[in-house]
């Protein structure tokens, strides 16, 4: 899969053998304007202009939980992926 974020206030998963939308996982107020997946494709984390961050169960195509970020922490956001804890 491929994963965008977008100024529509969307992350959209797609297909990249047919080039057909999975997904769109819908909740941020602003553009998205990064996002990273966890190693074991199960979890991803959104940053938006809103200034949260989301974090989604790919599984279940849900917000899991939202995070409120200071002005400093969504202005200047560096992703990597996210692990899971065990």
């Amino acid at each position: 899969s491929l994963f965008s974020a977008s100024h529509d206030k969307t992350v959209r998963q797609w297909d990249v053998a047919s080039a057909m939308e999975v997904a769109k996982l819908q909740g941020h107020e602003a553009s998205v304007h990064g996002l990273a997946v966890s190693h074991d494709g199960r979890m991803m984390a959104t940053v938006s202009w809103d200034g949260t961050c989301r974090l989604w169960s790919l599984r279940m195509r849900r917000m899991l939980c939202t995070l409120q970020l200071s002005h400093t922490a969504h202005t200047h956001s560096e992703w990597s992926g996210i692990a899971p804890t065990r």
